[in-house]
């Protein structure tokens, strides 16, 4: 299956400003010993709502610790 990262179209909160765009979807992967968040497009700001922003972070420190080595 391949994942599609970018815009959907959709405003699943409704349109937070003028220049919102949108929902998008995002993938995180580990790449050449680095983490890359993936958004599929050229974005010049997300807004998150608290759940969205602990799994992101959530997601982040898990790829950190698999780059350390120090996976629970």
């Amino acid at each position: 299956m391949t994942q599609s990262f970018g815009p959907t179209g959709e405003f699943p909160q409704g349109k937070s400003s003028p220049d919102d765009e949108g929902e998008i979807v995002m993938g995180m992967a580990i790449q050449g010993g680095i983490i890359i968040l993936h958004f599929g497009a050229r974005i010049s700001w997300i807004g998150l709502d608290a759940i969205t922003a602990r799994s992101i972070a959530a997601g982040l420190l898990a790829k950190a610790d698999e780059l350390e080595g120090t996976q629970a």
